[in-house]
């Protein structure tokens, strides 16, 4: 009998010692899976950030490149333009006239190609003639392209008043027996970069583009876009959250966006026309990805 207690009394020690182990045990099971749970959670979530910039990043980067080789190839057509009529060979107004419509008609984004000379002479595409009072050698482009000859000249975008579409213009000095005298320009209507860019608009992340001085072209907000009416900057509207965008390249911002609430902003500079390209990205497409 009194064995059979001891026994007993052992067992009941041992079953204790049992229990507090396993609850010892839960425990630090539980304060292990909480840790790696908790580290999960913040791997993730840094892996989503890095993500969400990777991805803000290829954005700016891609359509930067598609402007770029869209306007190299216009830079390459006017230097063949400014070629030609550099060469020589066409000395007699029908020859250049013929010329500058022939060139015009090869893309349907130019609207017109037009060679000019120091002496007031302009011989246009379609054969425009200008009034009298129009002196060609004190327009911008014509400067700008005698100011640096061997450059093509890309002006700011302005508004057509007919159309109401972007247009730009690029020239190009022109030589006679080696020297300066005068330009070749080409006006070219935006439709297509435009176009680029809207495809870009989403009910929640987006691409906008911005002139070298801070004048925003197309956003999503038609109130930030250029029109006949409107001149809005990046400095102008969203409480001027957009100029730091665009004052440095490649640079991940955090910033109040006009629709409300936080976003990722990163602006990038056209190497052929020096023009911003800003993309901007939900702050909660973070947590969409780590979801």
């Amino acid at each position: 009998m009194g064995r059979k207690t001891v026994n007993n009394g052992i067992g009941t020690v041992q079953e204790g010692l049992n229990s507090r182990i396993g609850r010892t045990f839960a425990t630090i099971l539980r304060k292990a899976l909480i840790i790696i749970c908790l580290e999960s959670i913040l791997i993730g979530g840094v892996l989503a950030i890095l993500y969400t910039l990777k991805d803000n990043r290829n954005a700016v980067k891609e359509y930067t490149g598609e402007i770029d080789r869209a306007m190299q190839s216009k830079v390459s057509m006017l230097e063949a333009i400014a070629s030609g009529i550099s060469s020589g060979t066409l000395e007699e107004r029908e020859d250049i006239q013929s010329y500058v419509d022939y060139m015009a008609g090869m893309d349907d984004q130019v609207s017109a190609v037009y060679s000019c000379y120091d002496e007031n002479i302009t011989i246009m595409s379609g054969g425009w003639q200008p009034p009298a009072d129009f002196i060609v050698t004190e327009r911008e482009w014509y400067k700008a392209a005698q100011a640096n000859p061997d450059e093509v000249y890309i002006s700011d975008p302005y508004v057509d008043e007919q159309s109401g579409g972007f247009c730009i213009t690029l020239s190009k000095a022109t030589y006679h027996n080696g020297k300066v005298a005068g330009v070749v320009g080409m006006d070219m209507y935006m439709d297509n970069l435009v176009s680029l860019i809207e495809e870009s608009f989403s009910q929640s992340s987006y691409v906008f583009l911005a002139t070298s001085d801070g004048t925003i072209l197309v956003h999503p907000n038609d109130e930030y876009a250029l029109s006949l009416d409107n001149t809005p900057t990046v400095q102008s509207v969203n409480g001027g959250r957009y100029a730091s965008l665009v004052q440095t390249d490649m640079r991940t911002k955090l910033m109040l966006d006009y629709k409300g609430g936080f976003k990722l902003g990163i602006g990038n500079t056209s190497e052929v026309t020096g023009w911003k390209v800003v993309s901007v990205e939900p702050i909660y497409s973070i947590f969409i990805f780590f979801a």
